[in-house]
């Protein structure tokens, strides 16, 4: 069984490489290809959506994501704790998953990294 995917943000940068590492991974497809003006209706029928948008934009595709009872990987920066408690209760209720995992820079992880160390 192959894993369709809904790629939010999918024409811009990041969502460029993403689809380029989905692409290669075995057991999933991306089905859609998601601007930020799409249709959240598109989700439809996915089985998972990666969202690579805008920050303005990704709180709804996280919503509508989990109103599909569609797990969702959000790959956008911009979620603090605040944002993210307000679609706690949203999955929770749904029984779907959501994984918070902000784009950073290269040289942010390497800073984060060595800061770490030192």
């Amino acid at each position: 069984m192959t894993t369709q995917v809904a790629l939010v943000g999918g024409t811009g940068r990041l969502g460029s490489i993403i689809r380029a590492v989905v692409d290669e991974m075995d057991g999933f497809e991306v089905a859609r290809v998601l601007t930020s003006s799409s249709s959240l209706s598109e989700l439809d029928g996915a089985d998972l959506v990666i969202d690579a948008s805008t920050p303005q934009v990704s709180i709804d595709v996280v919503r509508a994501a989990v109103e599909r009872g569609i797990n969702v990987l959000v790959a956008t920066s911009g979620w603090s704790a605040e944002r993210i408690a307000l679609v706690r209760a949203l999955v929770d209720d749904a029984e779907t998953g959501a994984v918070f995992i902000p784009n950073f820079s290269l040289g942010s992880v390497l800073g984060s990294a060595l800061a770490a160390a030192a």
